[in-house]
């Protein structure tokens, strides 16, 4: 079980260059992945995915893909409430909602 610690509108997402080589099927390069909902602090988080529609299948580096309807929808419903255009973080005395991975 986890809680929500972050929260961010938009996000750049990429393979580093120095760990994962640009040929390599693993290497990733993603502009504007929206609605991002971080569960740990090793950056793993619920978004929207853009590049792909095979979702309920691994696919990720251990992020929850889904699609970006959805992922507006989570972002708006889950605490800590985030502005628009602002990010949030949760605190121990402000947690965010609980979040089961299964």
């Amino acid at each position: 079980e986890h809680a929500v610690v972050y929260k961010q509108h938009s996000r750049y997402m990429f393979a580093d260059p120095e760990n994962i080589a640009f040929t390599d099927p693993d290497f990733f390069d993603l502009p504007g992945v929206p609605f991002n909902v971080f569960f740990t602090t090793f950056g793993h988080a619920i978004h929207g995915t853009f590049w792909h529609g095979d979702y309920g299948r691994p696919r990720s580096h251990g992020c929850l893909n889904v699609t970006p309807e959805d992922a507006r929808w989570l972002f708006r419903w889950l605490e800590p409430v985030s502005p628009y255009l602002s990010e949030f973080s949760g605190s121990s005395a402000d947690p965010g909602t609980p979040v089961i991975v299964i």
